[in-house]
């Protein structure tokens, strides 16, 4: 993801923070000294904060590993200010497989909470029900917050509705009797009913629940439509929506040989070839760019596109579809 703080691997898959996780510190600084925290209590809230979004990670870990078990890998993890982001590179088709993978990061929040508690209760011995009236983060009442936290974003995981794990949960419960299709369908108008209660709720008492009704409305509008795609696309391979003839250009062309190309041609973008063998790709909207900014003259190589992906004739387009909402890169036959 762009923008983001290369961590390190855990498990073998890359772990991102998104910059803006930065901004979510330096807020909580000023907030926490705006209202006369000492020094010590905003390392205490900053450190907190850090073991939240360690949950956080170990919660998209679960989904990860649980997918790697069903031979789906992981690209990368991503921690972003609002939580976590573990990209599969497909999330599997089968009911059951698609069920454990959901539920598997709300149980790993649900173990760690367990852990944390049975570590309290057995060597710290403290009143809980004291703890949870303090207002302030505290060395005495630090672990019971983190327990309260995992149980939370359980709990909020759970919400029935996309793009929570809830309701890849309720699709998955659907599919077994239905079509994935009208599971995800029935899935998003679910959430999408929860987002109307959680604006209606939070125009009365918290205007963050209006923030989050959105972000829910749209998750579930984007999963339908997405499957949606898939579905129409479902039975078809490459093969059966190509050109049969298609115009390649040499890496040794300029980029007034490309504008020609595009006007003989209906092809909007172009292989580009070096004795015989595809090394990139021009689509028809950088060689214009290239012409406005190089002149005609400039050699293709200028703005080629070498990072693309193959596809095979008889790849299932589903296939190709997730993987240009993956990858984002440009695709050659």
């Amino acid at each position: 993801m762009k923008g983001s703080l290369y961590l390190g691997k855990i498990a073998g898959i890359k772990l991102f923070v998104h910059w803006t996780f930065i901004l979510l510190l330096a807020w909580v600084v000023f907030m926490t000294a705006r209202m006369g925290y000492t020094r010590d209590e905003i390392l205490i809230t900053l450190a907190f904060i850090g073991l939240v979004f360690v949950c956080i990670a170990l919660h998209e870990l679960g989904h990860a590993l649980t997918a790697r078990r069903f031979d789906i890998q992981t690209t990368d993890i991503t921690l972003l200010p609002i939580g976590g982001l573990a990209r599969l590179q497909k999330m599997p088709e089968d009911p059951l497989q698609e069920l454990l993978v959901a539920v598997a990061g709300p149980l790993v929040n649900v173990g760690i909470a367990i852990v944390l508690y049975t570590v309290f209760y057995l060597f710290m011995n403290h009143d809980i029900i004291g703890f949870l009236y303090s207002a302030k983060l505290a060395p005495e009442n630090f672990m019971i917050n983190l327990i309260m936290v995992n149980f939370l974003l359980a709990l909020f995981n759970m919400i029935p509705a996309f793009p929570m794990d809830g309701g890849r949960i309720l699709r998955a419960i659907l599919s077994f009797s239905l079509n994935r299709a009208k599971a995800t369908r029935i899935a998003a108008y679910v959430g999408q009913g929860i987002a109307i209660f959680f604006v209606v709720i939070g125009a009365f008492y918290n205007p963050i629940l209006v923030f989050i009704a959105l972000f829910i409305f749209l998750g579930a509008q984007m999963e339908s439509q997405i499957e949606q795609a898939r579905s129409v696309l479902s039975g078809y391979r490459v093969k059966d929506v190509t050109m049969n003839r298609h115009q390649s250009l040499d890496i040794s062309a300029t980029l007034q040989d490309a504008a020609q190309a595009v006007l003989n041609s209906q092809d909007k973008a172009f292989p580009v070839t070096e004795s015989g063998k595809v090394i990139g790709i021009i689509t028809y909207q950088e060689i214009i760019e290239g012409l406005v900014r190089k002149g005609g003259e400039a050699s293709i190589a200028n703005i080629l596109k070498r990072n693309y992906q193959s596809l095979t004739p008889d790849m299932l387009l589903p296939e190709v579809f997730m993987k240009m909402q993956q990858s984002g890169l440009a695709f050659a036959l």
